[in-house]
């Protein structure tokens, strides 16, 4: 903390206008304090959520990688056992963020 050095002196009291003045400069200070930390929490949030997002893309995208390099493989093998009418395999994925709240909910829909 802050030593206060005690001089045994009291200082006189600032005339009413005077506080006034510093009553009006502390509310405002204080509003825009909360005010920043309001938009402390928000950005926060955003940080968070952004960052799932961006873990949610690159798992992805090493999914779609590596499911690619599976379906030019059986592509290929397919080819070469000259197996006509072959269709590219098509694949459908979706993601996303799920509040941990809901986590046992959505299991127990998928394992149904």
């Amino acid at each position: 903390g802050i030593p206060i050095v005690d001089t045994g002196e009291n200082p006189d009291a600032p005339p009413p206008r005077e506080m006034i003045d510093l009553e009006a400069t502390f509310e405002k200070l204080e509003n825009e304090m909360k005010e920043v930390n309001t938009n402390q929490e928000a950005l926060k949030r955003n940080f968070l959520e952004l960052t799932e997002l961006k873990h949610i893309l690159r798992k992805t995208q090493s999914f779609f990688e590596e499911e690619s390099a599976r379906v030019e493989d059986t592509q290929i093998l397919l080819h070469a056992e000259h197996m006509p009418d072959t269709q590219p395999m098509r694949l459908g994925f979706v993601a996303g963020v799920i509040n941990r709240e809901r986590l046992p909910t959505f299991e127990r829909m998928l394992w149904r």
